[in-house]
């Protein structure tokens, strides 16, 4: 992970690059603007595959920054660091969900979309993610049962422990989990 004097320095440096761009918005500054960027696609890529490999989310978050230079707008009072974070993170973000769908099963898929649903409504309620405690309450799953379904699509589905994927509390009408799975 970066530490904080070296994300000031990329953040001042993909912010410096953006400026030349909006200037000349010619590809020799767009080149220097994805070199800028480097560090913060790796940052993310580093976030979103821990320890895998990472030259497919490499590739699309450096079309998340060049997405992202393409539709910058300053005139919103947004550093141009912060909005293509949240491009690079997308792009990536985009790319893993396309890629596991071959990977999982339909259950696994619904049960990482509800978790995607969650998080992104506390973001927008709170401006914070939730912890692994605050989503399993809301879907009614255990803790890891939803640090199980996360991992799906990442690694074989032999290696999740699919008993650890179980509801929290009786829903009365809707079948436990663990039955719907099956």
């Amino acid at each position: 992970m970066l530490d904080c004097s070296k994300k000031v320095q990329t953040s001042l440096n993909i912010e410096a690059a953006m400026e030349a761009y909006l200037k000349s918005k010619d590809e020799f500054s767009l080149h220097k603007l994805a070199a800028a960027g480097t560090g913060l696609v790796h940052y993310f890529a580093n976030i979103y595959a821990p320890g895998q490999n990472k030259e497919d989310l490499i590739q699309a978050g450096y079309e998340g920054l060049l997405k992202a230079a393409a539709r910058y707008d300053r005139s919103r009072g947004v550093s141009f660091s912060t909005y293509a974070g949240h491009c690079i993170m997308g792009e990536m973000r985009h790319l893993i969900r396309r890629e596991a769908a071959f990977d999982r099963p339909v259950w696994v898929a619904e049960l990482q979309n509800r978790v995607n649903q969650v998080i992104e409504k506390h973001l927008q309620i709170s401006g914070d993610i939730p912890s692994v405690a605050q989503i399993a309450n809301e879907l009614n799953v255990r803790e890891e049962g939803v640090l199980q379904a996360m991992r799906a699509g990442w690694v074989s589905i032999d290696e999740i422990d699919i008993s650890q994927i179980q509801s929290l509390r009786y829903e009365s009408f809707n079948l436990p989990i663990e039955d719907r799975m099956l």
